[in-house]
């Protein structure tokens, strides 16, 4: 194992002992006690769209939220404020591409 080395993880929603991850364009399996996991204050992983929504409801316009996608296993889905009471979801799909996903198709709901 190599100390203080950053990997990017993958998966770590199908076994919570083991994290996917990939390093140097080399994926495997890692277990979850040898990561220490960098938090991001906008992703909140596997969480509702009704909760996403309330969790944006007292936020400034723009404001916006990762979550793991409820209906598209291993895609995620982009909520945002959008205005005044509003929040918006746009589904962020498509094939991982150098640690980043792209919006190949963006479905856009505003709700309110």
């Amino acid at each position: 194992m190599l100390m203080n080395t950053t990997f990017q993880v993958l998966n770590m929603e199908d076994d919570m002992n083991w994290y996917r991850a990939e390093l140097d364009g080399r994926e495997g399996l890692i277990p979850s006690n040898y990561i220490e996991m960098k938090s991001h204050e906008w992703y909140y992983g596997r969480i509702t769209r009704a909760d996403a929504e309330k969790l944006l409801l007292n936020k400034h316009e723009g404001a916006f939220l990762i979550r793991v996608s409820e209906s598209s296993p291993g895609d995620f889905s982009l909520s945002v404020k959008i205005g005044c009471g509003e929040s918006g979801e746009v589904e962020l799909t498509g094939s991982r591409v150098a640690g980043s996903y792209s919006v190949d198709v963006a479905e856009v709901d505003g709700t309110g």
